[in-house]
């Protein structure tokens, strides 16, 4: 038995650089998208549907989302009930939290990882609480320029970031090396 395609969205997707499933931002008890456009870097919200589609979109960035090269829809990493977006700035390699608001938009961000996010790091994506500490961990997975005791090339590894439910998280474990190759992660 094969599942079912839905279309959720028409038209205009390739003209994003970044798409992300972001939780309920919204408010309305529906899972959103949140997208950061190619030309602009303008970063808009798709809210959830009762049917499972999308709806039209709202600016909550207007602009300087460029400079980002990951978007990762984290939940709830701060305790304040609302779902928080994680950004990777290309330039620097620093991981920023753009905690989310009651108003459905996006706070002021805070920097969470300092340097390093970019020399090694080829996927980041969120996992859940996967530790049980009622907070949203992140994983990273290495490319070839990963340094393990002095040697690189050691591309694949899970690398586990478990939060601490003040936005910020802890310092990476080593999980598993098996995931080079993989190029996309939802």
């Amino acid at each position: 038995m094969h599942a079912q395609h839905q279309l959720i969205g028409a038209r205009g997707w390739n003209g994003m650089a970044h798409i992300t499933a972001f939780g309920d931002l919204t408010g309305d008890g529906r899972s959103d998208l949140v997208a950061a456009e190619k030309s602009t870097g303008k970063l808009r919200l798709y809210p959830g549907t009762a049917t499972g589609t999308l709806g039209s979109h709202k600016l909550i960035g207007t602009g300087g989302w460029k400079a980002m090269n990951a978007l990762v829809g984290m939940g709830d990493t701060n305790g304040d009930g609302r779902p928080d977006l994680y950004a990777r700035e290309a330039s620097t390699g620093k991981l920023w939290l753009y905690p989310g608001t009651r108003t459905g938009g996006l706070g002021s961000r805070t920097l969470v990882g300092t340097r390093g996010w970019n020399s090694s790091m080829g996927h980041l994506f969120s996992v859940g609480d996967s530790n049980g500490t009622d907070a949203p961990d992140l994983i990273a997975v290495t490319d070839r320029s990963y340094v393990i005791d002095g040697w690189s090339d050691n591309p694949g590894w899970q690398l586990l970031y478990t939060g601490r439910g003040d936005g910020r998280i802890e310092a990476a474990w080593r999980v598993t090396d098996t995931w080079w190759g993989f190029t996309a992660f939802c």
